[in-house]
């Protein structure tokens, strides 16, 4: 088994019918999210936390959200371009940290390492 990364994605200012919406998707991704244990969420006020698990890195969990701001067809694409997120993956085997933030009306994450 490869190293397990951990993740956590914040999204704020978002309704429960679309964080309903990426429960479902992100639980759907397979091994994408969900590496080494289901995708854990929780949805308070108008704020949507995921949890989840990767492979190596959480790179690929960012592109997946990327994906979705910029998939036109994407029926809650215009509520998550409106929305701020902010998370951070971790492997502590290998050393990787980075930390995420997508600020309103963008559809990309500002990557640190």
């Amino acid at each position: 088994m490869a190293n397990i990364a951990e993740g956590i994605l914040e999204i704020r200012h978002i309704t429960a019918e679309a964080a309903s919406d990426l429960e479902t998707r992100v639980h759907g991704t397979g091994n994408l999210l969900n590496y080494a244990c289901q995708a854990d969420h929780s949805f308070e006020g108008n704020t949507l936390t995921i949890l989840f698990t990767c492979r190596w890195t959480c790179s690929d969990a960012w592109k997946f959200f990327e994906n979705l701001l910029s998939d036109e067809s994407y029926e809650y694409r215009p509520e998550l371009l409106r929305s701020e997120m902010k998370g951070k993956g971790t492997e502590p085997g290998s050393f990787y940290k980075e930390v995420v933030k997508k600020a309103c009306n963008s559809n990309t994450f500002e990557i640190k390492r």
